[in-house]
């Protein structure tokens, strides 16, 4: 979950929940939907990928 823009993650990173930044309640709806949509995908390795092709030294 994240609530304000990271430069190292696009908006349609699909392990990142943008949430509002402000002091307003998270909807658990959204979190429990969020984790849904992504609980059925490789998703260490999908992370892992990003991360050493976007968050290394070299890139």
């Amino acid at each position: 979950m994240i609530s304000c823009d990271d430069i190292d993650f696009l908006n349609d990173f699909p392990y990142m929940l943008k949430v509002a930044v402000d002091e307003s309640q998270v909807d658990i709806r959204q979190i429990l939907q969020f984790y849904d949509s992504i609980k059925d995908r490789d998703i260490v390795r999908e992370m892992r990928d990003y991360a050493e092709k976007n968050l290394s030294w070299e890139a």
